[in-house]
């Protein structure tokens, strides 16, 4: 199901949803906060809950990064991206070399 569009279609949908998943989860984790606050009257509950809320984004992000790393490490390994990723690293080595000559001239 990879290279097919619904595939495509449902990975970029996945990725814009990550800004929403992100206020949602602060906004859920600053509700709880909240209804813990009313309950208790302890306005502590609401500084944990948003702290909470932001660790619940921060996985957010994180989860997604793993995703897409993998899916970039995938394409690593396709023979058409090889020849440019060979190329690439020449490129590197050619830059990272006029700046050892360069530093040295100095």
């Amino acid at each position: 199901m990879e290279g097919t569009k619904w595939y495509s279609l449902v990975s970029n949908a996945y990725n814009a949803s990550l800004g929403i998943s992100m206020v949602v989860a602060v906004l859920i984790g600053l509700g709880i906060g909240y209804a813990l606050y009313k309950l208790t009257d302890w306005k502590w509950f609401i500084v944990i809950g948003l702290v909470y809320g932001v660790a619940a984004a921060i996985l957010n992000v994180y989860k997604a990064y793993k995703r897409l790393k993998k899916d970039m490490d995938s394409l690593r390994e396709q023979p058409k991206y090889k020849e440019a990723i060979r190329l690439q690293n020449e490129a590197l080595e050619k830059r990272e070399a006029r700046e050892r000559a360069r530093k040295s001239k100095k």
